[in-house]
């Protein structure tokens, strides 16, 4: 599955509950064609961009953290969880 693929089943799942690896719950909204907004408990975790989707699937071992405007995303967790459920 590319990249492209991927995440337009990520645009059709809004609103579902997945789990990271260590089982947390999360669920996300989509802002544009290539952002979507994590949230747990109702609380904004940051988001997710085709981009770090598109990382995650051409470096799945590789563990690191995404920044913008200075502001530490927590987008690892998410990011893999999302490619794990979805992948086909």
């Amino acid at each position: 599955m590319n990249v492209d693929e991927l995440w337009n089943e990520i645009l059709n799942n809004e609103g579902k509950t997945f789990y990271t690896k260590t089982k947390l719950p999360f669920e996300y909204k989509v802002e544009g064609s290539l952002k979507i907004r994590i949230f747990r408990n109702g609380e904004s975790m940051g988001y997710v961009t085709k981009d770090n989707i598109r990382f995650i699937l051409e470096n799945p071992n590789e563990q690191r953290h995404f920044y913008r405007d200075n502001i530490k995303e927590r987008t690892t967790s998410y990011s893999l969880a999302l490619v794990l459920a979805l992948k086909k």
